[in-house]
């Protein structure tokens, strides 16, 4: 298949969703009857209260001083701190609360990713976790025989140790092959936020901060390599120039602000 000049995937047909824009227009009708809590499934709660701070209902006080730490941060950063040229103090203070805000679903996604798999793989060989039982069993009786010979001798060194190996045992959570297909249905592990996250702050930079796309995808490639990678997040290749046969961009965000609609994942298209 012939490729087009650009390296740029190009992405089926999916309408733009500007979260942002429409997150505006409910604050504008509803404000008098909303709360921070009613808007929390944007998953961007300081970022909500700090571009809408006639919102009730949760300390200002705890959210200046974070937001303020952040911005110190992207601001003392060699490349990240370039995001924020020509924003205003509002808009900067905004920038803090939805990196924050990204940052710890990324937390919170690894959290419940490895909680997942500790689960999952246990699941899928019951066999093994039967066999491990059974080597836990022998391994009790072993350690109680040697308590009681250590004891016997009155030897308290070696009955100390092997108490203690059994009492660690003893509150080991193995459990039963059973119980780990149950506890898979409750440790689902989540939708990765890394595109979401690209998203929110694409359209932060393009709809809040008025900046045309292509700026907007750089400065949200600048954050994501600035921040995100210390939570396993790997960096990509951003263009702050144009290049020969290249626009200047993040072809990872512009590829995830394409694809980004609620419910859906098209495929890629090379």
């Amino acid at each position: 298949m012939a490729r087009s000049r650009s390296n740029t995937p190009r992405v089926g047909k999916s309408k733009d969703c500007n979260w942002l824009d429409e997150l505006d227009k409910t604050i504008k009708v509803l404000s008098d009857r909303l709360t921070w809590s009613d808007l929390g499934y944007q998953g961007c709660p300081l970022f909500i209260l700090t571009r809408y701070p006639k919102l009730g209902g949760f300390p200002r006080n705890f959210i200046d001083a974070e937001t303020k730490h952040c911005e110190v941060q992207i601001s003392e950063h060699p490349i990240a701190r370039c995001a924020t040229n020509g924003l205003g103090s509002h808009e900067r203070k905004q920038l803090a609360a939805l990196l924050l805000d990204t940052i710890e679903a990324l937390k919170s996604y690894n959290t419940a990713r490895r909680s997942a798999r500790r689960v999952n793989k246990p699941a899928r060989e019951p066999g093994r976790v039967r066999i491990l039982n059974k080597k836990i069993e022998k391994s009790q009786a072993a350690l109680q025989e040697l308590a009681d010979y250590a004891k016997a001798l009155d030897i308290q060194d070696v009955t100390v140790v092997a108490d203690a190996c059994l009492k660690k045992l003893s509150v080991l959570p193995i459990g039963e092959p059973e119980c780990y297909t149950l506890l898979k249905a409750m440790y689902r592990t989540p939708r990765d936020p890394v595109s979401r996250g690209m998203v929110h702050l694409y359209w932060f930079f393009h709809h809040g901060c008025g900046l045309e796309g292509r700026e907007a995808e750089v400065r949200v490639g600048w954050i994501r390599n600035a921040f995100w990678k210390e939570l396993g997040v790997s960096e990509v290749p951003v263009r702050p120039a144009y290049e020969t046969g290249e626009s200047r961009g993040c072809n990872a965000v512009h590829t995830a602000v394409l694809r980004f609609q609620e419910g859906t994942s098209p495929s890629i298209k090379r």
